[in-house]
C-alpha cells in the first residue's frame, strides 16, 4: 500500500522535485528493477544467515529508511540508490513471505488463502495510490514518502514484537511433518 502511495506521485516528484526529464525518470524507475535482480541473487544466503524473522525485519527496515532518505533529499542519484534498496528489500520480503505461505498453509486451503492475500494486496495498492495522491495534494510531494517511512517502520517493529523464530519453525514443522 505504501509503495503505491509513493508510486502514484513518483512521476511528479521526479519532474518537479528532482528536475528529471523522461530519460531520467526511466532510469529512476529502472533502479528498482536493478535492486530486485540483485536481491534475487542473495535472498537465500540472507535468509540462511539471518533467519526468516530477521530477514523480514531487515527488508522492512530498508523499505522504511529508503523513503525517509527520499523525503529528505533533492539528489536524484541518492533517490535512485534508494530505489535500488527498495527493489532489493521488496524481493527479499516477497520471496520469504511467499515461501512461508507455501510451506505452512495446508494444501486444501492454499487457494483460498492465496486469493485473500492477493485481494488485500491489490486492494491495498488501489487504496495506497489514493492515499498518496491525497497526501501529495494536501501536504506536498514529499508527504507520501514521509508516510511510507513511518508506516513501514511501524510494520518492521511489529515483525520484531509479534513474530518469533519459534513460531515460524513450529508452523513449518506442523505443515511438513517428517
Amino acid at each position: 500500500m505504501m509503495g503505491a502511495a509513493t508510486g502514484a506521485i513518483l512521476v511528479l516528484f521526479a519532474q518537479d522535485v528532482l528536475g528529471l526529464n523522461e530519460a531520467g525518470f526511466g532510469l529512476l524507475t529502472g533502479a528498482m528493477a536493478v535492486g530486485g535482480v540483485l536481491g534475487s541473487f542473495v535472498v537465500v544466503q540472507i535468509t540462511q544467515r539471518l533467519g526468516s524473522k530477521y530477514a523480514l525485519f531487515g527488508s522492512l527496515l530498508g523499505m522504511a529508511l529508503a523513503p525517509l532518505a527520499i523525503a529528505l533529499t533533492r539528489n536524484a542519484i541518492l533517490v535512485g540508490t534508494m530505489y535500488v534498496l527498495i527493489g532489493f528489500a521488496a524481493v527479499i520480503w516477497n520471496v520469504i513471505t511467499i515461501s512461508l505461505r507455501q510451506s505452512v498453509v495446508p494444501e486444501e486451503l492454499f487457494g483460498r488463502v492465496n486469493s485473500v492475500y492477493r485481494l488485500l494486496g491489490l486492494g491495498g495498492t488501489a487504496v495506497g495510490a489514493l492515499i498518496g495522491g491525497l497526501l501529495a495534494q494536501l501536504f506536498g510531494l514529499t508527504a507520501p514518502f514521509w508516510a511510507a517511512a513511518g508506516v513501514t517502520a511501524l510494520l518492521a517493529l511489529g515483525i520484531l514484537r509479534l513474530i518469533s523464530v519459534q513460531q515460524i519453525t513450529q508452523a513449518q514443522e506442523l505443515s511438513n511433518p517428517s
